[in-house]
This record gives structure tokens, C-alpha cells and sequence, in this order.
């Protein structure tokens, strides 16, 4: 086989591997240390991979001066802990766990009890001697970049023992604490012993980036401003982030008052054709994200119907009116959504459901009075502005008018007006030719009046 043919058939192994490292550490990891030298416990000296003890766990604090001094400053994601094994223990330990949490204390001098974060758990975890022996996280550690670290490890109860087990430490006062017993399970008792030295550590991280919100949109009313977004992607690595709300910001200035919980917000605080800028940040318990997309929005009244009209017969009232007029209203019109419409009598709504419609007709009315009209556009966002206005009075059915005249002469004058509504007036003439004179007559019904001329 050529030289060239091992080399083709390599390569994509090759590849391969390089995509699966690029899938599982987004980010280049930095490694760091803390403590030096080449002291280690005894085989009878306690640490985290002595087995001594049929049980032990151990507590160390790793404090943000020696954290800082090893280059690891700010928010950072810890993925993974090594120990610096010189001898691994006789036995695998059982149900072996690191718990991790922020604390104010200093060094060993008092147990620290929980919460913990468990970032780690083996049934059976065997050390490997001859260097530093990396435990990948299962479950990353967010250091907020302010407080101590604690380190908890524990291992379950083994069938026997022998003292072995050793690894590099350095001198510390109340370094490090610990439970240990030959009789019981010693995971979740208090520790009560302490020795003057730590266990030399190796933390693998990388800068925390806490993920924004996605996809912020701004969409302006009338008076007011609707803002919507996403949230965060989490899938960074960065384990247990635990996200507590938003901050909202307008012009780079906070509006909201308190932290906000909900990926929908309105501003009322604005002004019609003034231009704001927007942009929303993740608030976690660790801190702020980075601000969210900024958007640009200028808050203009909603599109309003157009062209109300009204007209009334039979004891009823109709009206129509136009579609709303976008008028080019750039992205807010063009994002708008008609939901329907609201009618006003008398400046109260009327309709028990949206009118889907242009039109609508209103029969709770009495005949003779006058009703003032407007109607509304909603829209997914809010209801628009009213219409233009419109006063109609309300008439009955329509009737009609047959009217006889005749004069002392013969002949008669008759006249049929047809439909006749009521409340308007009609004018009869004598019919020309008749050998009479003209004859206006001139009747009017209105209720409670009629009236002859």
C-alpha cells in the first residue's frame, strides 16, 4: 500500500476526530494549577484517593487569592479536576462523588455544609498513578469569580482495605477535613478531623459567557412600545445556570423597576415619532448577560377604520365602514394583525365578540332617538384610536301616503307618494290640466306631530 493510499484513508479519521474535540469543547479550555512541589501524604496520610479509611470525604477550600494567583479570574466554567497521583490506591473507590459550592470560608477549620453541586459520580473510580488524573465534570461548576470554592469528595463503604493511595499536596493551616471510618458509609457525615495540608489540584476552564436572549422584537403602538424575545440558548456547557429573569433597556438606561420574569414587555413611558433603542439582558444568579440584538422603534397610533357611515329603517341602525389604511407604515404596519373590531354606542362598547367584519347592524335601538357611533380596529398587539364619528337618529318602517283631494267642483286630485319613511316630508301637486288651480299639500309625520300645509 502507497504512502499516498495510508494517507487517503487516514484523513478522514482524522477529520473526524477534529470534528467530535471541536462538538465537545466549543471553547479552548485553559488549565491551571494550584500548589506546588512534590510532597505527598503517606499511604497512611488522608486525601481525596487514600483508602486508609473504608470511607472517607474530604473538604478543601481552594480560596480566590490562590484562584486568582493561578490566573483564574472572573466568571468562569470549571470542567474538569485533576489530582496529581503519585500512587493509586490498592482498590477502586465506590460510589466515588465531588460536590462543589461557593463559600465565605477560608480554609478547613469548621465543616461547611450545603447545598452542594455534585458535578461528578463514579460507581467504581480508580485512580490513575503517574501524573495528573483528569476527572471530566459530568456536571460543569459556574465560578461567580468573587467567592471561595469548596471541594467536597466522598467515596462509599469497600469491602477492605489497605492504606495506599498517594498523591502531591502542599503545607496549609487547616487545610483540609475530613471523615473517615473503617465501620460506615462517611458520604454524607460531618466532618470532624483536619490536617495542615491541601491537595495540590489542577482546574480546567473557560470563560464564562452567559447567553443572552434571542431574537428581541419591537413593535410600536400608540403611546407605547411592545417588546418580545426569546430565551437564552442554553446549551453552552456551562451546566447549572440558573436563570432569574430580564433587564429591560431603553435608550441604555433600565426601565424596568424590579427583575422581570416574562419574555413580553411593554413601555408606556414613550412618546408618538420619537425613536427609542431597545435591548434586553438575562439576569443569572452568577450575573448579566450580554445585552440581547438592539432594536430601533418609533411608536405611531394603529391604523384606525375608515370611513364610518350609518343608515336606519325598520327600528334599526346600519353601518358600515372601510378597512383600516396601513399607509405604508413600514415593518409595524406590515407585522400588524387584524383581529377585528369593536363598535361604540354612545362611547360604550357594544359587541360581545369582535365583528369580523366591515359591517353591523344594531337593533337595540328606540325609533326617534339619536345615537352617536365609532368603531375600533383590534389588532394582536392593541386596540386602535376610533373612527371618524357619526350621529344618526333612529327611524321606524316606511309606509304609504295615498292622499285624495276634491274640490267643490268635479274631478277629484289624487297623488301616491310610494315609500314614504317616517320623519321625512312629502309635497303633493294637482294634477295639471284639471281646470284647477295648483295644489301644494304638504304632509309631515314625525311621532306625535302631523302637521298639513
Amino acid at each position: 500500500m502507497s504512502n499516498r493510499t495510508k494517507f487517503s484513508i487516514i484523513l478522514p479519521f482524522v477529520i473526524l476526530i477534529l470534528i467530535i474535540i471541536t462538538a465537545q469543547n466549543p471553547l479552548l479550555a485553559n488549565t491551571a494549577s494550584i500548589g506546588s512541589g512534590t510532597d505527598t501524604n503517606t499511604n497512611w496520610g488522608v486525601a481525596p484517593v487514600n483508602i486508609s479509611f473504608r470511607s472517607l470525604r474530604t473538604q478543601t477550600v481552594y480560596t480566590v487569592t490562590e484562584l486568582n494567583n493561578a490566573e483564574i479570574t472572573d466568571q468562569n466554567v470549571i470542567t474538569a479536576l485533576a489530582y496529581y497521583v503519585t500512587d493509586a490506591p490498592a482498590y477502586a473507590l465506590p460510589d466515588f462523588r465531588i460536590r462543589m459550592r461557593h463559600t465565605s470560608n477560608i480554609d478547613g477549620s469548621e465543616h461547611i455544609e450545603g447545598p452542594y453541586q455534585e458535578v461528578y459520580y463514579n460507581s467504581y473510580y480508580m485512580p490513575t498513578a503517574g501524573g495528573w488524573d483528569t476527572i471530566e465534570l459530568i456536571t460543569p461548576f459556574v465560578w461567580n469569580g468573587v467567592d471561595n470554592i469548596l471541594v467536597d469528595t466522598a467515596f462509599g463503604y469497600l469491602w477492605t482495605t489497605t492504606a495506599s493511595g498517594r498523591q502531591r499536596i502542599y503545607t496549609q493551616t487547616n487545610g483540609m477535613r475530613y471523615a473517615g471510618s473503617s465501620f460506615g458509609d462517611q458520604t454524607n457525615e460531618t466532618t470532624n478531623l483536619v490536617v495542615n495540608y491541601k491537595p495540590q489540584i489542577q482546574i480546567t476552564y473557560y470563560p464564562l459567557i452567559l447567553p443572552p436572549p434571542q431574537n428581541l422584537t419591537a413593535i410600536p403602538g400608540s403611546m407605547v412600545v411592545y417588546l418580545n424575545w426569546e430565551e437564552p440558548e442554553m446549551d453552552n456547557g456551562a451546566g447549572e445556570l440558573q436563570l432569574m429573569g430580564y433587564n429591560i433597556y431603553r435608550d441604555q438606561t433600565l426601565i424596568n423597576p424590579t427583575l422581570f420574569s416574562g419574555t413580553a414587555y411593554q413601555d408606556y413611558d414613550v412618546l408618538n415619532d420619537e425613536t427609542y433603542e431597545y435591548y434586553v439582558t438575562a439576569i443569572y444568579t452568577v450575573g448579566e448577560s450580554d445585552p440581547s440584538n438592539v432594536v430601533e422603534v418609533i411608536p405611531q397610533p394603529l391604523p384606525v377604520p375608515q370611513n364610518l357611515t350609518a343608515h336606519s329603517e325598520f327600528g334599526e341602525i346600519m353601518l358600515e365602514w372601510e378597512l383600516p389604511d396601513y399607509g405604508g407604515g413600514g415593518d409595524r404596519d406590515r407585522n400588524l394583525v387584524l383581529l377585528g373590531y369593536n363598535i361604540y354606542r354612545n362611547c360604550v362598547q357594544i359587541n360581545p365578540e369582535l365583528i369580523p367584519d366591515t359591517g353591523y347592524t344594531d337593533t337595540d335601538v328606540t325609533v326617534g332617538t339619536t345615537y352617536l357611533y365609532f368603531v375600533t380596529a383590534v389588532y394582536t398587539i392593541d386596540e386602535s384610536f376610533y373612527s371618524n364619528p357619526v350621529q344618526i337618529a333612529a327611524l321606524g318602517a316606511p309606509y304609504n301616503l295615498s292622499v285624495a283631494v276634491s274640490p267643490e267642483n268635479t274631478g277629484s286630485v289624487t297623488g301616491d307618494t310610494g315609500e314614504i319613511l317616517a320623519g321625512q316630508s312629502v309635497t303633493l301637486e294637482a294634477i295639471p290640466g284639471a281646470g284647477y288651480d295648483l295644489i301644494n299639500w304638504t304632509y309631515t309625520s314625525v311621532p306625535g306631530r302631523s302637521t298639513r300645509e
